[in-house]
């Protein structure tokens, strides 16, 4: 990270004041200056691994004109959507982010949490 970062203020074209791009697009052209490049990280089924929107929006994504009409790839139907090797959701709260983490990695089909006293 320390590379990315030196490279990122010493790169030539990042001038904020002079082009005003925005700030997503400056570190892609740091990223291409430091030969790293955007690539599909659907999986084999074209569901998504990392979710740019909250897991309730993103399973009515394929309803949306507006996100069927501006997404590269279009989002698929409801639970499709979402791949089994799911890497990431953007917009969730740390109470979110807790219980989500539970029912991915420590709930288990048919059993009880235990109850301590």
């Amino acid at each position: 990270m320390y590379n990315l970062h030196r490279q990122f203020h010493q790169a030539k074209f990042l001038d904020y004041y002079e082009d005003h791009s925005f700030l997503a697009n400056q570190m892609g052209r740091c990223l291409a200056a430091a030969g790293i490049y955007p690539e599909d990280t659907r999986d084999e089924n074209g569901s998504d691994r990392f979710h740019h929107f909250h897991p309730t929006d993103q399973l009515q994504m394929y309803r949306d004109p507006f996100a069927r009409k501006s997404a590269y790839y279009p989002p698929l139907k409801e639970a499709e959507n979402f791949s089994p090797q799911m890497i990431g959701f953007h917009h969730l709260s740390p109470y979110e982010m807790r219980v989500i983490d539970y029912v991915l990695y420590k709930l288990k089909r048919g059993s009880s949490p235990t109850v301590q006293q």
